[in-house]
């Protein structure tokens, strides 16, 4: 196989560098003449450290016969990035009951993403594992692999975008059953697909997601389901970074073992609003509409629906996040349908000034869930805050001290619970 030949471009290297630092040093001479002079010096020696950097790689090159083909591998390691995330936590109620169960817990999560990208095309895969450890409730030690793939393309007045997540993860007992302690093992996978086109100021998406959820024990029949989502949404470009957009959904939740009275449904969605740039500051997506959701033998939903998802650029290094969200969501509760829910967060982020590699993140969030045609009858307000103080210590590592406190207020008294959590992050990306 033919081997890389360096010598030619060391020349070539070393010889525009020569005339490049001879070509400034001329055109400057006529000022400031001695400390151009120590400068020119300077990198003189400098270009003959690259020199001998460059003999040094050749004689590497020529020693190890590098080859076209191992030359192209080379190229390839350097899209791949291992990473490790650990994480100590303390939690103040694990279960997430009246009756609170403290522990200190282990999270270390590796693994490795492969990215590349170019002009007109992204291809991004993660995968990794997070190995969970409770120092008293050993009983509840997890590992929960993932996978994640992204992959978009762009060409000519189309686009594509495939998106793909599958996890193994767990749900806290008392979310299924009232007042029971322990977790539930679950896999679950997000799928999405996008086709679209753009013409001038008008554009279009089509779009298709699909949800599923299997439980590895207990709840099967009440709770392993999947909904399928197709989608059309178009645009009109009112400005160079602003659309106006309408948009169609249809919806599928299919109970794969039918739980009796059944939970299948179907669902119609309109959507109306505004995306990109809202005004100079403020980017995001502002829609409202209505729902239509159609259950076989439960109470139907039919009410507006709202989504607001806002970043506000305050100032350069201060800005505030809003998101508000109204809408049915599907319960996993074995004895609830689905719930009616406002959800409200606010968020701040900021840089400081005098040290770049410091941020605050504050959030504060409310959410109202209101269950309906079940008896007796449910309604939860959660509220809550999460600041979060992050310090990069390297380009590649950052540490993060995270405190949150959570509370849910509901008629049904087992559902109360105030939460604390403390936790200290370290994760590396290489």
């Amino acid at each position: 196989m033919k081997k890389i030949k360096v010598s030619s471009f060391i020349i070539t290297v070393g010889i525009f560098l020569f005339f490049s630092n001879t070509i400034i040093f001329a055109q400057e001479f006529s000022s400031a003449r001695n400390e151009q002079i120590i400068a020119l010096l300077s990198q003189l020696e400098k270009n003959k450290a690259i020199e001998e950097g460059f003999k040094r790689a050749q004689e590497i090159m020529e020693s190890e016969e590098v080859s076209k083909e191992k030359f192209s591998q080379l190229k390839l390691i350097r899209h791949l990035h291992p990473y490790l995330e650990i994480e100590n936590t303390y939690n103040h109620n694990i279960f997430l009951l009246p009756a609170k169960k403290y522990d200190y817990i282990n999270t270390s999560t590796p693994g490795i993403k492969f990215s590349l990208s170019k002009e007109d095309t992204l291809l991004e895969l993660d995968l990794g594992t997070r190995f969970t450890s409770y120092l008293k409730h050993s009983s509840l030690n997890s590992q929960n692999p993932y996978i994640s793939f992204v992959l978009k393309h762009y060409f000519s007045h189309y686009h594509f975008n495939l998106y793909d997540k599958f996890r193994d993860d767990i749900f806290l007992n008392s979310d299924i059953t009232e007042g029971t302690e322990g977790v539930v093992d679950y896999r679950a996978n997000d799928f999405d697909m996008s086709l679209g086109a753009e013409y001038n100021r008008l554009a279009f998406d089509l779009g298709f997601r699909r949800y599923d959820y299997f439980y590895e024990q207990d709840y099967k029949q009440e709770n392993n389901y999947n909904e399928n989502i197709f989608s059309i949404t178009g645009y009109i470009n009112l400005a160079p970074k602003s659309k106006l957009l309408f948009e169609y959904d249809h919806g599928i939740i299919l109970y794969t073992e039918e739980p009796h009275p059944s939970k299948n449904a179907n669902y119609h969605q309109s959507w109306f609003g505004l995306k990109g740039e809202i005004t100079s500051k403020i980017t995001g997506i502002m829609k409202a509409g209505y729902q239509y959701r159609i259950y076989r033998s439960r109470a139907d939903w039919n009410k507006p629906v709202l989504g607001i998802d806002l970043h506000y650029q305050f100032k350069e290094r201060t800005a505030f996040l809003l998101k508000l969200e109204k809408t049915a969501k599907q319960s996993i509760n074995v004895n609830q349908n689905y719930y009616d829910t406002v959800i409200m967060d606010l968020g701040i982020v900021n840089n400081f000034a005098f040290n770049p590699k410091l941020n605050l993140r504050l959030n504060g969030f409310y959410q109202d869930d209101e269950y309906v045609g079940t008896q007796p009858s449910r309604e939860d307000k959660l509220y809550g805050l999460t600041s979060a103080l992050q310090y990069g210590l390297k380009r590649w590592l950052y540490t993060a001290l995270e405190y949150t406190y959570k509370e849910r207020d509901s008629n049904i008294d087992a559902n109360d619970y105030v939460n604390h959590i403390l936790s200290l992050k370290l994760k590396g990306s290489f």
